[in-house]
């Protein structure tokens, strides 16, 4: 899926400032609710992480959870939580930049000296790449030549690369640790009561943080 950024184009060529020792996990949601999705993603990870943060990406409909908890721990929670807004849960390994040397070199460390059935699946937002198609293309090549089986239908993990203008959130994950949550129909509440205690307003969503490392 190819997306073009949201308000002009000086996102192409520019990255997402993170902290490289927190957890990450993308967000979807309808264009233009990205402010409104944070505040309830944060409700969701503030009683076990007072200090996450919601930052925008620059394109509209896609935000940053960041957070101590790691991305396995939060998008389990957001996962199970009460929401109206988030569309998809996308756990995050690795960020690089959006080249084809950061991107093979990220999925290379990410599996080690496994062996997996895979599904590469790439969605392009700004035009730091030609297209998803050819990044998936790319990747498929990589993995074959390594002694990977590419398989469609029922792949072990899927190779998961969200093209966000310079930079490029990589996942290589089970296929049920990427979710979609039901439009309309919120997920009952988890264990623990994730969500009873919301944050407050100043921690609930960030400005923008693309921009150079």
């Amino acid at each position: 899926m190819d997306q073009a950024p949201n308000g002009g184009s000086k996102h192409e060529s520019e990255h997402l400032v993170t902290d490289a020792h927190s957890g990450h996990v993308l967000l979807t949601t309808d264009y233009g609710k990205e402010r409104a999705a944070g505040t309830e993603a944060l409700d969701l990870i503030y009683p076990y992480d007072p200090e996450a943060r919601a930052l925008g990406t620059g394109f509209g409909g896609l935000l940053l959870i960041e957070t101590a908890l790691g991305a396995t721990r939060a998008s389990r929670i957001l996962a199970g939580g009460p929401t109206s807004l988030i569309r998809t849960i996308t756990p995050i390994d690795a960020l690089v930049g959006a080249t084809k040397n950061e991107i093979l070199g990220g999925i290379a460390r990410l599996i080690g000296d496994r062996r997996l059935t895979v599904r590469v699946r790439c969605r392009r937002r700004g035009r730091s790449v030609p297209s998803s198609t050819s990044i998936e293309s790319e990747v498929g090549a990589f993995l074959a030549s390594k002694g990977h089986r590419i398989d469609l239908a029922n792949p072990q993990a899927i190779v998961n690369i969200d093209i966000i203008g310079g930079s490029a959130a990589i996942s290589v994950r089970k296929p049920e640790d990427f979710v979609r949550k039901p439009r309309g129909c919120p997920i009952a509440r988890s264990a623990k009561g994730e969500g009873e205690q919301r944050a407050p307003p100043e921690r609930r969503i960030q400005e923008s943080r693309v921009g150079r490392p």
